[in-house]
Parts: C-alpha cells; sequence; structure tokens
C-alpha cells in the first residue's frame, strides 16, 4: 500500500530541486562545447572577411553599371585580409588591384589614416614605397564588425539553394 501513495511535497521539491540541477550540468557542458578558440575565432573572422569581399565582387558583377563601392570601405577589408593571411601591403598594390583611379584610393587611403584605422610607413628611409597597415584600432573594430556581422548570414540549411524561379541573375 505504502508504494501507491503519492511522493510527499518534500520528495516533490527534491526531485525537482535534482532535475533543476542536472538541466544546470547540461546547459554548462553544452556552452563549454561551443567556446571557441581564439584560433578558430581568428579563422573565423578571416572567413567572414573572404565572404564579404566576395559579395562586394559578386555586386560589382551584378550591377557593372551601378557604382555601390565604398572605396575605403573596400580597401580596409581588402588590407584586413592580407594582413591576416601574412602578406604585407603597399600602397601601389592596393591601387593596382582596386580597379578604382588612383587618386580615388589615394584619397580614400588618407581618410582612414585620418580616422586612425590605418598607418603608413615606408620600406626603407630611401624609399618612395608607401606600406599601408591596420592600426590596433583598426583591426580590432574590422574583426568586431564581422564577427556581429555574422548574425546575419544565410542559415547553413539555404546556403546551396537556388534563388526564386522567379529571380532571374543573368537578366537585367
Amino acid at each position: 500500500m505504502l508504494e501507491n501513495a503519492p511522493p510527499s511535497a518534500g520528495e516533490v521539491r527534491a526531485l525537482a530541486q535534482q532535475l533543476l540541477s542536472w538541466a544546470d550540468q547540461l546547459a554548462l557542458a553544452r556552452s563549454a562545447q561551443l567556446t571557441v578558440s581564439d584560433e578558430n575565432l581568428e579563422g573565423s573572422v578571416l572567413q567572414l572577411a573572404l565572404a564579404g569581399r566576395d559579395i562586394a565582387r559578386l555586386r560589382a558583377r551584378m550591377f557593372p553599371e551601378t557604382d555601390f563601392a565604398s572605396s575605403g570601405w573596400d580597401l580596409m577589408l581588402e588590407m584586413f585580409i592580407r594582413e591576416a593571411e601574412g602578406q604585407r601591403v603597399s600602397l601601389e598594390q592596393l591601387a593596382a588591384d582596386d580597379g578604382s583611379p588612383a587618386l580615388t584610393v589615394h584619397r580614400s587611403v588618407n581618410m582612414l589614416i585620418d580616422k586612425q584605422l590605418v598607418a603608413r610607413g615606408y620600406k626603407d628611409s630611401a624609399s618612395r614605397e608607401v606600406w599601408l597597415s591596420l592600426t590596433s584600432t583598426g583591426k580590432q573594430k574590422m574583426a568586431a564588425f564581422l564577427l556581429e556581422s555574422a548574425r546575419f548570414s544565410r542559415p547553413p540549411s539555404l546556403a546551396e539553394t537556388s534563388p526564386p524561379t522567379w529571380v532571374d541573375p543573368d537578366r537585367p
């Protein structure tokens, strides 16, 4: 008879506390698995930067007659990518690779320097070759921006989907 008796209020509370404790342990274990190492975080930030550059290139290809470009942003993104890949960045390289008029590139670089996002240096005292690098503020802001912008990315399940049938990307 006593085996079929309902549990007391104290037993129910004890069971509820035990369940809550287990739930907390499971939640902590799961969040520990989701922690990203610094190395993985750097790789993720670089992947986001590369995706941003690829998206900008796609935009330019899809809308060739429309100037959506922000030369300053494109240059800063390119410098971020090259530095993350261990490359040095020269002003001449950026101007040649950007495709914008050299004067536009120089103005954009000067604006980024004025905003203290980019630093300018010279190969050596006798050289006129200009080297550029992101300042620590520029690097930190780019990384923070890229990580925050990841919230807007497509879920992986949609990454391989085709545009809707009413969208024809080859049609003006």
